[in-house]
């Protein structure tokens, strides 16, 4: 993106008020919303594969590493316990 004009490059999210630059169609966030599922189901996994070829590459904040150690050491103590999505789901009332 280019900083002085706020001119976006295709493919790239604006955040703030999301723009996405796709095919040469800019969507603003209520575009985005308006689109069937079909196609945000599309949006959304252009946006992961994109994140997966690049996660390696993120920097992950010192914050985030000391948190996930701690509740690593947490579950190791046996003070907590990892859950999966459907056992969260139902926890809280929505599985």
């Amino acid at each position: 993106m280019d900083a002085e004009f706020g001119l976006l490059e295709a493919g790239q999210i604006k955040s703030q008020s999301i723009v996405m630059q796709i095919d040469s169609d800019i969507m603003t966030t209520q575009q985005i919303k308006s689109l069937p599922a079909e196609e945000k189901l599309q949006i959304m996994e252009a946006i992961w594969e994109d994140m997966r070829d690049h996660y390696e590459n993120a920097p992950i904040a010192p914050e985030v590493i000391d948190l996930l150690r701690h509740r690593q050491a947490r579950v190791a103590a046996g003070d907590a316990k990892f859950l999966d999505w459907d056992q969260v789901k139902s926890a809280l009332g929505r599985g």
